[in-house]
């Protein structure tokens, strides 16, 4: 505190109260924060805070010209309700400049922190959102495109004759870690910082990502999100244009589930859609590095598989690992609209290095008559086969239906800016534990199950028994780090 301010925020040491004195704009900001912190008191320390503190701003002790310089917060973290057994006061020396706390035995040690100075502290959040679902993790950016989905290649309890050995694979195989990992960035996996570097950048950009986004010409304002049983991601945002878009994201029967809805508000009659499947497919063994996986297009010989894109591994002879895409408009399957050009370099032997020109499927919607909105849901689903034969022939996830985990909650109405304490330290942490068991968790089971059969997802629980599970670092650590390592 200046010095000509000391005098100003001087008490009546035997005033039980505070006066308020007549001071400068800036003495008054202090005084406010100490009229403030008043009211976090309880009646048990009231005197004694109001002794301690009125003896400080008195400057009538050893420790003159001090003043308050940063109120600290529980070491657990929270904001109590009854100030017991906290931190101590902080207080530093203008002349000195160093913090220090009263020698004094009739200073109490105490911590006064208002809820706004606890939270006003606290760090900017990521802007990125990772779910899960048995081993199945998926992390998307601000706007809700997909940056990042891996799971767990697991051995077989019942082996066809066309599944692979994945116990007694050589070292010329692929997948050497059992986490595969479908990757936007590119960066080779084995170069974690600049890897996790470029996942930090790409997050913030509208236009990055794969999976369904906004198209050329449309501008996203600032998004929020909020959770369904504080677990499954809802991102809201508006565009320039006058657009309101929902975003849902969530983990089901082994499907990752991005289901976009556009409000025309006050936009134009058309809006620009765009499908990108920009991916680089990766295998996560740090120990022995290996390149991205080259992705080519199947190409289908039946008409009815308009809807459905199947990535896979160029690599013949191979375990293979293929990405089944099916995109559906107001619960109906869609046609992929695509250039020709570009479905044939995709199909190609020798396919080039992923770009979003080549992997990009622009398309518009036209809202006619009456309608005000239209909805877009794309599945992504991650399948496990030793040839290309026995990749087609896997089963072929159909679209989500109502008894999706959206049914059974609704989206907390509390969040992490609400103004009720109590409110915001249970959304955390709600959010925290819902993050570390469905995110950070590999379930453990005496015979693992294979990618392609992901135990089911019900709108109450799962269909499995309880089994044991162990944690990792499911987002930026793809199940490669353990909890505490991380």
């Amino acid at each position: 505190m200046p010095r000509e301010h000391e005098a100003e925020l001087r008490t009546d040491p035997e005033s039980p109260t505070f006066k308020t004195p007549t001071c400068s704009a800036s003495a008054r900001k202090i005084w406010d924060k100490i009229e403030r912190m008043k009211h976090y008191v309880t009646e048990s320390n009231t005197s004694r805070f109001i002794t301690g503190l009125s003896y400080l701003l008195n400057g009538t002790g050893p420790l003159k010209r001090f003043s308050i310089a940063q109120i600290t917060t529980s070491p657990r973290g929270l904001w109590p309700r009854n100030l017991t057994g906290c931190a101590q006061l902080e207080i530093r020396s203008d002349e000195m400049g160093f913090a220090s706390r009263p020698k004094s035995p009739e200073i109490p040690e105490i911590t006064i922190t208002p809820p706004d100075e606890i939270w006003a502290k606290q760090s900017a959040p990521a802007p990125y959102i990772s779910f899960g679902d048995q081993g199945l993790t998926a992390s998307v950016g601000t706007y809700g495109s997909l940056l990042r989905i891996c799971c767990p290649v697991q051995k077989l309890e019942y082996k066809n004759s066309s599944d692979p050995d994945l116990d007694d694979r050589t070292s010329c195989d692929i997948f050497q870690s059992k986490i595969v990992c479908l990757e936007y960035s590119g960066e080779k996996a084995w170069f974690v910082t600049y890897r996790s570097a470029q996942f930090l950048r790409d997050a913030e950009n509208a236009d990055s990502g794969f999976g369904l986004r906004l198209g050329d010409g449309i501008h996203p304002l600032q998004s929020n999100v909020k959770f369904v049983g504080s677990r499954w991601p809802v991102i809201r945002y508006g565009t320039k244009e006058g657009f309101l878009v929902t975003t849902r994201l969530w983990c089901q029967d082994g499907v990752i589930v991005q289901r976009m809805c556009v409000d025309r508000a006050s936009g134009p009659e058309e809006i620009n859609m765009n499908l990108n499947l920009r991916l680089f497919m990766q295998d996560l063994d740090y120990i022995m590095p290996s390149d991205n996986k080259k992705i080519r297009e199947y190409q289908s010989n039946t008409p009815e598989n308009g809807h459905r894109i199947l990535l896979m591994g160029n690599e013949e002879g191979k375990s293979q690992i293929g990405v089944l895409v099916e995109l559906f408009k107001d619960e109906q399957a869609h046609t992929i609209p695509d250039f020709p050009e570009n479905r044939q370099s995709r199909r190609a032997e020798e396919v080039p290095e992923p770009g979003d020109s080549l992997w990009s499927i622009p398309f518009t919607h036209k809202f006619e008559g009456q309608q005000t909105h239209v909805e877009y849901t794309l599945t992504l689903k991650m399948q496990m086969a030793s040839s290309h034969l026995a990749l087609k022939l896997l089963e072929v996830p159909s679209l989500p239906n109502r008894r999706s985990p959206f049914e059974f909650g609704k989206e907390s109405k509390a969040g992490p800016f609400t103004d009720d304490i109590e409110a915001k330290v249970n959304w955390h942490c709600y959010r925290n534990l819902e993050h570390i068991l469905s995110v950070c968790s590999i379930p453990l089971y005496s015979s693992l199950s294979k990618v392609s059969e992901t135990l089911k997802t019900t709108g109450t629980g799962y269909s499995c028994p309880s089994t044991s599970i162990a944690l990792t670092c499911g987002d930026f650590g793809d199940h490669r780090v353990s909890v505490s390592g991380s």
